[in-house]
């Protein structure tokens, strides 16, 4: 009778207090909850989320969790680890919160001592009775949706197309500025040739011009040569001349007068 009384009051209690289960979710004031695991098959993945205020995590992010066939009295030596897969803080009424992930693969491996693995029990690092919120959820919401990582893809697409053509116009850009560049040199290099050419045919033509000043400065001065020795040559000759001209002065005779003739003895006597 104790036996039949024992579970009823068991079967009561199952009832009372149903796990959360599939896609289901649970808040409870304890770091213990448990699974009901019993509707995910062999290999199948049980994606959870969690949340509780900032203060109440403790400094491991590390969830430890075990099967057993009857929770209400199961227990496993075989106990598993995961880490949490993501996380996000938010605010409500003030409060901060941490939301945070984790998955777990139904293996029959990791059974240990249950033999069915009915049951999951999950122990959070989470300060003992700190409020928890729990929630087997359908997809990871830890991870980027379908279409956010298409999203991105799109825009990593068009952000690398964009540096192809901004590299490929930069080039080309670059390569016109070298055609530019390698004109102007040369038109350059070309007017500073011909200003060279003209430049030396300038100098040529002014030492041309200066030789022949020099020349003709020459032959002016030739000439003048000519001209002062010519006019020396003149004047010398004039000396000459006036020299030539200029007599030495004689003492003639007085000539007789005929009226002093009577006056003067005459003698007939030719003179021996």
């Amino acid at each position: 009778m104790k036996v039949y009384s024992l579970l009823i009051i068991i079967f009561l209690f199952k009832n009372a207090f149903p796990l959360f289960s599939k896609y289901g979710y649970e808040e409870k004031h304890t770091s213990t909850l448990q699974f009901d695991a019993r509707d995910f098959n062999e290999g199948e993945e049980m994606h959870f989320k969690v949340e509780a205020l900032v203060g109440a995590y403790l400094s491991t992010d590390v969830v430890e969790y075990y099967y057993v066939d009857d929770y209400t009295s199961g227990t496993n030596t075989r106990k598993y680890h995961v880490s949490f897969s993501s996380s996000s803080r938010f605010t409500e009424d003030y409060y901060d919160y941490y939301r945070k992930y984790f998955t777990i693969t139904k293996k029959k491996s990791e059974y240990g001592d249950a033999v069915q693995g009915n049951y999951l029990i999950i122990k959070l690092p989470i300060s003992e009775g700190s409020w928890v919120y729990i929630e087997n959820t359908e997809e990871d919401e830890g991870k980027f949706p379908t279409w956010a990582i298409v999203l991105i893809v799109v825009i990593v697409v068009l952000f690398i197309v964009g540096i192809i053509v901004y590299c490929c116009m930069r080039r080309k850009r670059m390569k016109s500025m070298r055609k530019n560049n390698a004109a102007t040199v040369a038109a350059a290099t070309t007017a500073a040739n011909i200003a060279t050419q003209q430049a030396q045919v300038y100098q040529a033509q002014a030492y041309q011009a200066q030789a022949e000043a020099y020349q003709a400065q020459a032959q002016a001065q030739a000439h003048v040569n000519q001209q002062l020795q010519a006019q020396v040559q003149a004047q010398a000759y004039q000396a000459q001349i006036n020299a030539a001209q200029t007599y030495p002065q004689q003492n003639y005779p007085a000539p007789i007068n005929s009226n002093d003739v009577g006056d003067v003895g005459y003698s007939s006597k030719a003179m021996m």
